[in-house]
């Protein structure tokens, strides 16, 4: 995937960059046998000449790990904390959140939280706690 500069103008891009670009390695890797994607943030004026894309390998890759070539269509869009809202906040929102649902349908944790889709920033549609190291 590249997202240019230009096309998400309020996306804070590291100094002497333009061009964001996440790139992944198809095979397993690792425990648990994921593609290994790698970021890099560049200076679009010092890439030079493009290769040919490789053709996805019959190596018998699990369906899914190969892009499916497509265009991106960036929107910025307002959305909320779901997981991370401080507890006073929801207790302070309880009774509207409840009378939006009576009234509407609209649940505030699927329909007005964390945006869904793959975006850039913003609040994760979910969260994992931090790894506790033990000490053997």
């Amino acid at each position: 995937m590249q997202i240019r500069q230009e096309d998400v103008p309020t996306l804070p891009f590291p100094e002497g960059t333009d061009l964001l670009q996440v790139l992944w390695c198809p095979y397993a890797h690792g425990t648990y046998c994921y593609p290994l994607p790698q970021v890099y943030w560049r200076d679009s004026r010092s890439i030079g000449d493009l290769e040919a894309t490789p053709a996805p390998s019959a190596g018998g890759l699990p369906d899914g790990w190969y892009p499916a070539p497509c265009v991106v269509h960036p929107e910025q869009v307002t959305e909320y904390p779901r997981n991370d809202c401080p507890r006073d906040l929801e207790d302070a929102l309880e009774d509207r959140v409840e009378a939006l649902l009576a009234e509407t349908g609209l649940r505030y944790s699927s329909h007005l939280a964390d945006a869904p889709g793959i975006k850039l920033g913003g609040y994760p549609g979910w969260r994992q706690e931090p790894l506790k190291h033990h000490a053997e």
